[in-house]
């Protein structure tokens, strides 16, 4: 999973999966829409609630390239803070994208 700040601006790039939900389609279907790449390599990814990361981290709305207005970047964080996030979330808690539907998480699934 990709969760590092960016080089170019420091952000970790999120999806607020509450907008995702308003606009009437799947996570999976959000992200084969606007990160078309990201897509092609069965994404995965895991729930969080702003408040469960780092108490220094801003989380801010900004519209991507791809024009994807449920894009957000997380800001504050070291690589070092993100890495210790990263490595906490449980395997059970997360999911990844498999023809167009989200599906739970597998170790077998971290090994390919």
């Amino acid at each position: 999973m990709a969760f590092k700040p960016s080089s170019t601006d420091g952000g970790i790039s999120v999806i607020n999966l509450e907008c995702v939900t308003r606009s009437g389609i799947s996570i999976c279907e959000h992200i084969a829409k606007f990160y078309p790449t990201a897509a092609e390599q069965s994404p995965m990814f895991w729930e969080f609630s702003s408040e469960a990361i780092v108490p220094n981290a801003i989380l801010t709305q900004k519209t991507g390239p791809t024009g994807d207005e449920c894009h957000y970047n997380i800001t504050g964080l070291t690589k070092g803070d993100a890495k210790k996030i990263i490595y906490s979330v449980p395997v059970a808690s997360a999911f990844m994208c498999e023809n167009g539907k989200p599906r739970a998480l597998t170790l077998e699934d971290m090994s390919n």
